[in-house]
């Protein structure tokens, strides 16, 4: 009986894990499909929901205010990102800086993403580098060659 008890215990122990282990993955799939089938390369996009959903835009140039009524990105898609992928190209200007501010100041932080880690999925997961959260935070975005702070 204790070794049937165990099997049981053992059984509902992976169950469980699966679930756990699955829900990652499953919850990345929406952003895996979308930068495979739809993002077209040398854009950046953005989303107002985890994992890759409601697009607020994408933009192959940068946006000094994602809040006025120029550029790929407007009105209230400011301070509204809740994922962002990176599908740049190119040697020089391949990683995306996005800013807690406009025009590219950083008073209250930025987060820079290489497109060699293709996506945050959750920026709820994230921050800045002042520290801050880079869930709804972002105002503006540019191209840049380095960075000294990955959202991660």
């Amino acid at each position: 009986m204790k070794r049937l008890i165990g099997s049981a215990v053992a059984v509902l122990g992976l169950a469980a894990g699966s679930v756990l282990i699955g829900t990652p993955a499953q919850a990345s799939t929406a952003c895996d499909n979308f930068y495979n089938n739809a993002a077209r390369s040398g854009y950046m996009y953005a989303w107002n929901l985890p994992n890759c959903s409601g697009l607020l835009g994408g933009d192959v140039d940068n946006d000094a205010d994602w809040g006025d009524s120029t550029g790929s990105f407007q009105g209230s898609d400011t301070n509204n990102a809740e994922s962002v992928m990176n599908k740049g190209t190119g040697s020089t200007y391949h990683i995306v800086r996005f800013y807690d501010y406009t025009a590219y100041n950083t008073p209250n932080g930025y987060g820079c993403l290489h497109p060699g880690e293709y996506y945050a999925s959750d920026l709820r997961d994230n921050r800045l580098s002042d520290g801050g959260p880079a869930a709804n935070s972002i105002s503006s975005h540019n191209w840049v060659s380095s960075c000294s702070h990955w959202l991660d």
